[in-house]
């Protein structure tokens, strides 16, 4: 009868009464192994500066193979993988040696409690010792740099950047939102997280889908992960936002489908650029990540954003974490979104709901940042936080609602407010001038 020691991965048998562990094979692709083999045959020049870096842990199935290389035995090999497909792949089999090395432990640990002669203190300090050593060998390097010579590289982007306002006549020098008063406020999005907060209807998925048109529009590659509705629906109100028909009488059969396909046709180009995930239990940043790389290649530009990543929402996102409360699982998650916008140079903007009690949102209060629902760290974690509520003296109708956006956090200069109309038929903000 078999035993688990983690869901869904068999990892004992029991077989006239003798104890079998098998975990590590589960961490194997043969087919993998033989393709970069086969590549770095194909291609000598390579072998000198990838060899030592694969190393023969990467090997398992074809272990012997790559031994043979190592000594010098380049046999004609078939290209069977492309430079980023290669690279792709030395990725993929470190990260399953990498498993290989926890599957064993796992294995050694087996051993240990099923021995009755191994006191539990004994087999607790191996795996305390073992972990230890993974975990030195899947740090990354310190990086440390010297203050004078990184300052060389930031005193060149200063007099580039200059240069840019000069050439440009621009002095917003992130990626532009689209609203002349936000952009001057925040100097356009740069890395880093953005919230934007509001309650039920004011409309923040909706102001989040036209960033990220304009975005899209000056060139950017955007990725839009939504919780809260189906990547289908969230397209039909951009097509129907960029048309101006009312995306109520289109769902009923009525509007004017033929401007829809119009935009879409005269458009295509600002629509290859912006795609969307939907997000479920088991979606984590570091597949977003994975995703958004293979829009852009990175480069170095000392903070100048190269892509947008929207996150709809943050609550809703953070059910899928492991802590009990939403509170901490919130905390971790922006962490995250945190640390994932800095690896890819990006903005990340992350929607988030308040709480009803918090400022009177729901009754004409403009809340505070402590309105964050379940925020955990939110609202330090973050480099702007955006708060979208009505005003006390808004007159909204249901054609055009008035609304306040006030940027109530802003690590990179001052804060302020904006208002703005709403067209919830049309999906449109505007500034009020």
């Amino acid at each position: 009868m078999p035993g688990y020691f983690s869901p869904g991965r068999r990892l004992v048998l029991h077989r006239m009464g003798k104890i079998e562990y098998q975990l590590t094979s589960e961490f194997v692709d043969a087919d993998l192994e033989l393709a970069v083999l086969d590549t770095l045959r194909a291609r000598p020049a390579w072998a000198m500066s990838w060899a030592a870096k694969v190393g023969a842990k990467c090997f398992v199935a074809h272990a012997e193979c790559f031994a043979r290389f190592q000594n010098g035995e380049f046999s004609a090999g078939k290209v069977r993988l492309s430079e980023e497909d290669f690279l792709a792949a030395i990725q993929k089999l470190t990260d399953l040696a990498r498993r290989r090395e926890l599957a064993q432990l796992q294995e050694d640990l087996a051993s240990l409690l099923f021995d009755e002669n191994v006191p539990v203190a004994d087999a607790l300090a191996l795996l305390e010792k073992r972990l230890d050593k993974l975990r030195r060998s899947a740090t990354q390097p310190l990086r440390m740099e010297s203050a004078f010579e990184l300052g060389r590289e930031v005193l060149d982007w200063v007099d580039l950047r200059q240069a840019k306002r000069k050439e440009t006549g621009n002095a917003v020098m992130g990626m532009s939102t689209g609203l002349a008063s936000l952009d001057r406020l925040t100097n356009g999005w740069y890395p880093g997280l953005h919230v934007i907060a509001a309650g039920p209807g004011a409309g923040k998925t909706t102001l989040c889908l036209q960033f990220a048109w304009q975005a899209a529009s000056a060139g950017y590659p955007v990725v839009f992960v939504t919780y809260e509705n189906a990547a289908k629906n969230l397209l039909l109100k951009l097509l129907c936002s960029r048309a101006s028909v009312a995306a109520g009488e289109i769902e009923r059969g009525y509007g004017e489908p033929a401007k829809l396909r119009e935009v879409h046709r005269a458009e295509q180009e600002v629509f290859r650029r912006l795609h969307f995930i939907e997000g479920d239990g088991r979606l984590r940043v570091s597949q977003v990540e994975d995703a958004m790389r293979l829009l852009y290649k990175e480069k170095d530009t000392l903070g100048e954003p190269q892509g947008l990543v929207v996150f709809d929402y943050l609550q809703r996102a953070a059910h899928s974490l492991g802590y009990e409360q939403l509170r901490q699982n919130v905390s971790l998650l922006t962490a995250e979104l945190r640390e994932l916008a800095m690896r890819l140079d990006c903005p990340l903007l992350a929607i988030s709901s308040q709480n009803r009690a918090g400022g009177d949102y729901g009754k004409g209060g403009s809340g505070a940042l402590d309105s964050l629902k379940e925020s955990g760290d939110l609202e330090y974690g973050a480099d702007t936080v955006s708060l979208l509520y009505y005003p006390n003296d808004n007159g909204n109708s249901l054609a055009a609602r008035e609304l306040e956006m006030k940027l109530a956090k802003n690590r990179f200069g001052p804060c302020g407010s904006l208002r703005l109309i709403f067209r919830p038929d049309l999906g449109v903000f505007r500034e009020k001038l």
